[in-house]
């Protein structure tokens, strides 16, 4: 007894679509948690009071100004990646109007 199941939509869509979401979960909740101050600005807040003026405290706070990329471009580009994996989304589950061209001649020669 052969099955008939008919299946919609493109299922290399929906692999991107699942895995882009895994991937992209853990980034989202890093990169958009509350701005609160890493545990390493708070360790520098600490002895700022002791140690404010001197060249290592000074060169450790630049450090960490410039450790990664600034935040709304990182930011960004996980936006955009979500949005991506939502276009793919959308427009896997529609059927492709054309036929492959040796159906076509088929029809053409019956």
């Amino acid at each position: 007894m052969p099955m008939n199941i008919e299946y919609v939509g493109d299922f290399f869509a929906y692999f991107v679509i699942a895995f882009g979401a895994i991937i992209l979960t853990p980034f989202t909740f890093k990169k958009f948690r509350s701005s609160k101050n890493s545990k390493e600005e708070e360790k520098l807040n600490e002895k700022r009071e002791k140690h404010g003026n001197s060249k290592w405290f000074k060169k450790k706070e630049a450090d960490l100004k410039t450790l990664g990329a600034s935040p709304w471009i990182s930011r960004f580009v996980i936006l955009l990646c979500w949005a991506v994996l939502f276009f793919i989304g959308y427009t896997a589950p529609k059927p492709r109007k054309s036929s492959p061209s040796f159906l076509i001649l088929l029809k053409s020669s019956a």
